[in-house]
């Protein structure tokens, strides 16, 4: 039982492929016949021994005096609870007026909040009620009761309701659809919760025989079992790398334009991109290029720097390529009120200094 969709180990994909291959033709491979186990927290997982259902729900439903108000959640997931939470986030004036319920498909009713908490304000909090053993497929009803004909009203902002359970033996599929014939079968999963994942055969009951009618028997493939681990904010440890610089205007080789634009691809998503990324190389006799001979370095700051009087600032600019100068020039652009005031200086490495303007200006 291999990874096959997507292919990669991790991924952020919530439909998982796994291809099952068998040793013959094989008839009889359908959803029931397998066992998902995940260790994710949430939704699908179990591989037949412990899963978890939680889902929230927010009506903002509003509490009147002398009244009940409800709202349901159903369960879509079989088994037996192992362990049941409810969170309850109420607005209202006096939590002492309220009753809250949580009452099971069977009609197995637990309360959770029995009309505490005198005058204070609001509920946001979570209970842990007793509905060990309790099958759990079906709706489940948060129900709140207001008895006091009193002015203080309120509202039912949202519940979330988890479920700890174990699974009903071979009674609910993990798996969404079957496909393939012969020897080789492709099983699609919803993987709904981040998590790491592992098909298998269920250990018993799967109908799976070859040609002959023997029935398979070993439900454990040979090899190490493949997982998915699936996560929304997968960590990217892979590089970029360029896959082309291409001519894109004018697109052909010799123009007349002076101005050329090349479309660089990127293998992925990428940012940072700017001017000072990339070098022109040429065989012209003047101005930009090289080919070894001469190359042009540029880059722009934008520093935002308060200039104040009777002061001195500066900012840097680091060169990386070597090399002789052959021209050098530097775009300045300040706002000042009076720009007579300023002198400004542009100090190479080696502390050769041009001043560039001087006080000029009034």
């Amino acid at each position: 039982i291999e990874r096959y969709s997507p292919s990669s180990a991790t991924t952020d994909s919530q439909t998982l492929v796994y291809k099952v291959t068998f040793s013959e033709d094989v008839s009889g491979v359908d959803k029931s016949d397998f066992a998902l186990s995940s260790s994710s927290t949430g939704g699908t997982g179990g591989g037949g021994t412990s899963e978890q259902f939680t889902q929230t729900r927010s009506p903002a439903l509003a509490i009147t005096q002398a009244n009940t108000i409800s709202d349901t959640i159903t369960v879509s997931d079989s088994g037996t609870a192992t362990s049941v939470s409810v969170a309850v986030d109420v607005t209202h004036t006096y939590i002492g007026d309220l009753k809250i319920d949580l009452v099971a498909p069977d009609g197995t009713t637990k309360t959770v909040h029995s009309r505490s908490g005198g005058g204070t304000d609001d509920i946001d909090q979570t209970y842990t009620p007793d509905f060990e053993g309790e099958s759990i497929a079906g709706t489940w009803t948060l129900r709140i009761n207001d008895d006091y004909a009193a002015a203080d009203n309120g509202i039912l902002n949202s519940w979330t309701l988890t479920i700890n359970h174990g699974s009903s033996s071979g009674t609910a599929s993990p798996v969404t659809s079957i496909s393939g014939s012969g020897d080789t079968y492709y099983a699609t999963v919803s993987a709904t919760t981040d998590g790491t994942y592992n098909l298998d055969l269920v250990s018993s009951g799967h109908g799976i025989a070859d040609e002959s009618s023997n029935q398979l028997a070993n439900t454990s493939p040979t090899g190490a079992d493949q997982t998915y681990t699936v996560s929304t904010t997968i960590t990217d440890n892979t590089a970029p790398t360029v896959s082309s610089i291409e001519r894109y205007n004018p697109s052909t080789t010799t123009t007349d334009s002076q101005t050329l634009v090349y479309r660089i691809a990127f293998s992925e998503d990428v940012s940072g991109v700017d001017k000072s990324d990339f070098a022109l190389s040429s065989s012209s006799t003047g101005g930009t290029g090289g080919g070894g001979t001469s190359e042009q370095f540029t880059q722009t700051r934008s520093p935002a720097l308060a200039i104040t009087q009777a002061n001195t600032i500066s900012d840097t600019i680091t060169v990386s390529d070597s090399g002789t100068a052959t021209s050098v020039s530097v775009a300045v652009d300040v706002t000042h009120t009076y720009i007579g005031d300023l002198k400004i200086d542009l100090v190479a490495p080696d502390g050769t200094t041009k001043t560039v303007h001087s006080r000029s200006g009034g």
